[in-house]
């Protein structure tokens, strides 16, 4: 998430074949390759686990707010 005058937007949005934590990793992996200054201090995830064990692996320990909607 990135905040503008005050407004909350999303950074990424990822459409993906199945919801498994390889394909969770790929994203992020992918998004590191073409964006080496990302570096966010928060992550908003679903309430999957395998969603939330990708930022883990990935980006190591960071604030993740889980979303439920």
């Amino acid at each position: 998430l990135v905040q503008i005058e005050g407004v909350t937007l999303p950074v990424v949005y990822a459409l993906l074949e199945n919801r498994t934590e390889c394909s969770y990793v790929a994203v992020l992996r992918f998004i590191e390759q073409r964006c080496p200054s990302f570096d966010p201090k928060v992550f908003m995830v679903d309430f999957e686990g395998a969603e939330h064990n990708a930022v883990l692996k990935v980006r190591g320990s960071r604030k993740i707010q889980v979303c439920i909607v």
